[in-house]
């Protein structure tokens, strides 16, 4: 598996780190990667949306495996 960046596209954590979501708690407006800033690694899953509650299943199984 090739991971290297090409020169001329930036690296996927220079878009996130200035990509904005909404917060459904609250609607407050936060960067992707608010919290982030203290770890020494970080997994980013980027999942489609189509109505199908299987992707936030899984995240939960992963949250639990990682506890």
């Amino acid at each position: 598996m090739n991971t290297e960046t090409p020169t001329n596209s930036p690296d996927i954590y220079s878009i996130l780190s200035q990509t904005q979501r909404l917060r459904v708690s609250d609607g407050e407006i936060k960067p992707v990667l608010d919290g982030c800033s203290n770890t020494s690694k970080l997994l980013v899953l980027i999942w489609s949306q189509l109505g199908d509650f299987d992707n936030l299943e899984y995240a939960w199984w992963l949250r639990r495996e990682f506890e």
